[in-house]
């Protein structure tokens, strides 16, 4: 069996790059790539031929390691860290919480890809990936200004919503936000990013946001937010 075509291979990093997630859309782009663009005006080679025809098993797989190369390639800690420490500044009543991920040990480009998992949704034909990280320490950033606060305080008692936005807006790395119902609709009361979308990554989050609430000196005395993880 013959491996996937290098130019294939570049052609899936090129559409997973542009948000590319579904294992049929991406297996329709490379024959379209494939017939007009590489084998224009010549014979196409067999459609057996799994170098320019790949199953959707090897799409699947370039398309979770292209995947996990572009999400590292968009973690710049460095700038994050500085961007933290002016936000801070310009805002010393807002909370920020920014854990840079610790070294991870690298495989090709930076990658070691024997650690890592793909993750499908309950459709199987969309790619996701997560990584079973060898660091002591993952990327977590979580953030809460002082009037989300104040709505989490007066509206998150009975019922908060946790949205998973990245899933549809495509992130690098997993968002979310906690939500409130107020009286004018929904509001956003705090966000967090993770490095991976985990139980442990998610109640890590949520109890940042209770700590914070727990040392707002303006929450009424015997008030406490309290979210049950499960």
């Amino acid at each position: 069996m013959n491996p996937i075509n290098k130019d294939v291979s570049a052609k899936i990093d090129e559409l997973v790059g542009h948000s590319v997630s579904s294992v049929s859309e991406m297996r329709r782009h490379l024959k379209v790539f494939v017939n007009e663009t590489l084998f224009s005006g010549k014979s196409l080679p067999s459609i057996n031929d799994v170098a320019y025809y790949p199953t959707d098993t090897i799409i699947r797989k370039h398309m979770y390691m292209a995947q996990t190369k572009l999400k590292y390639s968009k973690i710049d800690q460095e700038n994050m860290l500085q961007l933290v420490a002016e936000w801070q500044q310009q805002n010393p009543a807002d909370n920020f919480d920014f854990m840079p991920a610790a070294e991870i040990h690298s495989g090709e480009n930076g990658v070691c890809l024997e650690n890592i998992e793909e993750i499908e949704q309950d459709d199987s034909d969309e790619v996701y990936t997560s990584e079973k990280s060898e660091a002591s320490s993952a990327f977590f950033f979580c953030h809460q200004t002082q009037f989300q606060r104040h709505l989490l305080q007066r509206y998150g008692n009975s019922l908060c919503m946790l949205d998973a936005t990245y899933r549809i807006t495509k992130y690098a790395l997993p968002l979310f936000f906690l939500a409130v119902k107020t009286n004018v609709g929904y509001s956003v009361v705090a966000e967090f990013i993770v490095q991976n979308e985990t139980q442990a990554s998610i109640q890590q989050g949520l109890e940042t946001i209770q700590r914070w609430m727990a040392e707002d000196t303006n929450v009424p005395n015997g008030w406490s937010w309290k979210p049950r993880f499960s």
